[in-house]
């Protein structure tokens, strides 16, 4: 498992407002993509 610090650190150089959450398709899917809605991400279901 990866260091919190050092995932906040990969994610500094990220654009997080233009970050999106994909996955694929499914029911299960759809929990996703409204967990992501509620915290302000887009989502892309393929």
């Amino acid at each position: 498992m990866l260091p919190q610090s050092e995932i906040a650190s990969v994610l500094e150089g990220y654009d997080l407002s233009q970050a999106k959450i994909g996955m694929i398709a499914s029911h299960s899917a759809l929990d996703v993509c409204d967990g992501a809605k509620d915290e302000g991400f887009e989502s892309l279901a393929l």
